[in-house]
């Protein structure tokens, strides 16, 4: 995650290296929106990979904080934001004639419903 972190700061260098040699088009404003966006996430996802470290456990409030702010960021992205922050989560999705199986990641573990 600190490598994508890395290759996302990069990419948004070389965007701004290039739009302050003239080099713009508004292609590169949505793109650089996106990797702000992607930045946010892996920040985040670091975050709270540092923070499980130190502890013991997750809390709940941990939890809460987490899904809070990718809630909040569901509702306000676009279909590739959104993909991203699901892809955190879904590990896997099962369907049959019966019954549909979402596999979720948290804290490294993985649960079906």
């Amino acid at each position: 995650t600190i490598q994508e972190l890395n290759e996302v700061n990069k990419k948004i260098a070389n965007i701004n290296n290039a739009i302050i040699n003239g080099f713009y088009n508004s292609a590169m404003n949505e793109e650089s929106k996106q990797l702000e966006q992607q930045k946010d996430i892996l920040e985040r996802k670091l975050y709270l990979i540092d923070s499980i470290s130190k502890k013991p456990f997750l809390s709940i409030e941990d939890i809460r904080l987490s899904l809070q702010k990718d809630l909040s960021e569901l509702e306000h992205s676009n279909t590739t934001m959104a993909k991203l922050i699901i892809q955190n989560y879904v590990k896997k999705i099962l369907i049959n004639e019966k019954d549909i199986d979402i596999q979720v990641i948290f804290d490294s573990n993985v649960f079906s419903y």
